[in-house]
């Protein structure tokens, strides 16, 4: 199902978080699931919230996968769809929590993401 608002709309607010847009630079999982049971119990009835995981800027240049969500036998399953670019070449950090980053180019040969 296509997000019931324009996603350039969501992106264009990245700066500021509101009551119904959160950002997650990452997969924590504590703190994303607290963010949904909050936004799901929607206490001032604002209609849905949105929460952008993965909003941490770490590719250079700025880079955005596509998020799907596909049922299979009748398992919900989140497909992430990152198609290749034309402004490339990317490189992120070898350890993108380590407070010292190291960028490096990555590509895929076979089965494995190498430097």
């Amino acid at each position: 199902m296509p997000l019931p608002i324009n996603i350039e709309a969501l992106l264009s607010a990245r700066t500021v978080e509101s009551d119904r847009i959160e950002f997650k630079a990452g997969w924590n999982p504590d703190a994303i699931y607290h963010s949904i049971c909050a936004f799901a119990n929607d206490f001032d009835n604002v209609g849905g919230s949105y929460i952008l995981i993965g909003f941490n800027n770490l590719i250079n240049l700025a880079y955005f996968c596509r998020l799907c969500i596909e049922n299979i036998d009748n398992n919900q399953l989140i497909v992430l769809w990152v198609p290749g670019e034309t402004s490339r070449p990317y490189e992120v950090p070898e350890s993108v929590t380590s407070k010292e980053k190291r960028y490096f180019y990555y590509i895929r040969q076979y089965a494995n993401s190498i430097k």
